[in-house]
Order: structure tokens, then C-alpha cells, then sequence
């Protein structure tokens, strides 16, 4: 055995390598690249894309005139017994308390509320809805979430959260998406 095939053969039956840092930036932008496709590609396409501004006005239109809650009835919104409006903010994204950055909670919020009139009002603040509700996510653990009943919980903090901006109204919250990965 040559003294070059001897360090060849040392080397071999050495140890593994240590991690190096650069497999830890390796992972960590794995990580974050999950997470850009998760949201920018994946979610859409399970949210399904939002109706163009057109047909969704003319939509409401229709609902209005199919619910009597035009003028003829005495001004715009719901009346008694009518379906609230719909408000739906998609594709809120955090990394849950605790996840350093490897986990992440989507969800999707909707409110139900009495008039178009707060609808439009809540629509302008859509800034501070988004706001509040990553205040209240940011804040639950990946152990909280993983519990049964960890959806009803959230939506209680959210409806507290958004309590002040409804002016005294009532109002539903509901999370058509809720995806823990």
C-alpha cells in the first residue's frame, strides 16, 4: 500500500463531517422557499381567485333586489331576518409563537355583517383587520393549535380583537381556511 493510498483510506474511515453553517442557511432558505410557494402558489389555487369587481357588484346588486334590502324597503342592509354580508380577507399568513420561522398557520377570514354599509366601512380598514388577526395568530403555539377545539378558540380572540372597529354591531367570524404546516 502506497503512503498515498493509506491517507486515502484514513480519510475514508474518519468521521463524517460536521454540519456547516452552510447547510443551515441551505435548510432555512428550503424553509422559506416553502413557504413563498405555499402562498403565492398553492394558496390561490385552493382559495380559488376573487371575482372581478364587475360581477361582484353586480352580484350584491342582485342580492339586494332578491332580499328587498334596496330603498323600497326602507334603506340598504339586511333587514330582520336577512342573511348578513359577507366580508372575506384570504391568504393571512404567520409563523405561529414558538415555530422559529419553520411552521406556519394560513387561514382565511370572513365576517358576516348586518349592513352593506359597515361591509364598505370594514372594507376601507381591511389594513387593520389583517393587522389584528396576525396579532392574535402570531401569538398562539404550534402545541395550542394542534388541540381540538384550538379553531373555535381563535375565532373568539378574533372576534375580540375586532370588537372595537364594529361600532357597537354584531357580527359573525367565521375561517373558511385554517392550514397548519
Amino acid at each position: 500500500m502506497t503512503e498515498h493510498e493509506a491517507d486515502v483510506a484514513a480519510e475514508e474511515s474518519a468521521e463524517p463531517k460536521k454540519k456547516t453553517p452552510m447547510m443551515a442557511i441551505a435548510v432555512a432558505a428550503g424553509g422559506i422557499l416553502g413557504v413563498t410557494v405555499a402562498t403565492y402558489v398553492i394558496a390561490p389555487k385552493l382559495v380559488g381567485a376573487p371575482p372581478p369587481p364587475a360581477a361582484e357588484a353586480a352580484h350584491e346588486e342582485a342580492e339586494e333586489v332578491g332580499h328587498g334590502g334596496g330603498e323600497a324597503s326602507g334603506g340598504p342592509g339586511a333587514g330582520p331576518g336577512e342573511a348578513g354580508r359577507m366580508l372575506e380577507f384570504g391568504n393571512i399568513l404567520v409563523n405561529p409563537a414558538g415555530s422559529q420561522g419553520l411552521r406556519f398557520l394560513m387561514v382565511s377570514i370572513a365576517l358576516e355583517v348586518p349592513t352593506n354599509q359597515l361591509r364598505e366601512q370594514l372594507n376601507q380598514r381591511e389594513p387593520q383587520i389583517r393587522d389584528l388577526t396576525l396579532a392574535v395568530l402570531e401569538r398562539q403555539t404550534m402545541e395550542f393549535l394542534m388541540k381540538p377545539g384550538a379553531r373555535e378558540s381563535v375565532r373568539e380572540q378574533i372576534v375580540a380583537a375586532l370588537k372595537p372597529l364594529m361600532g357597537g354591531s354584531s357580527f359573525s367570524v367565521y375561517l373558511p381556511q385554517f392550514v397548519i404546516n
